[in-house]
């Protein structure tokens, strides 16, 4: 089941809480979402470096050196997780 419609084109590009996303958790995903579409205009990437992130949080998932730098501007002022 997606959470978002996937059709880049759309004016509508709705990003939506999962069912097992707390409110914070959510709008901590939410901004990473806008933090990175407002940088680099793409919905396809801010939605893949949102929840690269969740996964990085909540299950310590690791990715390659390139990409956690890439990702790494992306970081939330809002910091639920005590992101360092």
């Amino acid at each position: 089941m997606s959470n978002l419609n996937l059709d880049e084109n759309d004016d509508i590009w709705n990003l939506k809480k999962k069912e097992y996303e707390t409110e914070h958790e959510f709008n901590f995903r939410k901004e990473i979402y806008d933090n990175v579409y407002n940088d680099i205009k793409s919905k396809q990437k801010a939605t893949l470096y949102s929840n690269l992130w969740v996964n990085i949080l909540s299950m310590e998932c690791t990715y390659s050196e390139e990409l956690m730098e890439a990702i790494e501007k992306y970081k939330p002022k809002t910091n639920i997780y005590n992101v360092k």
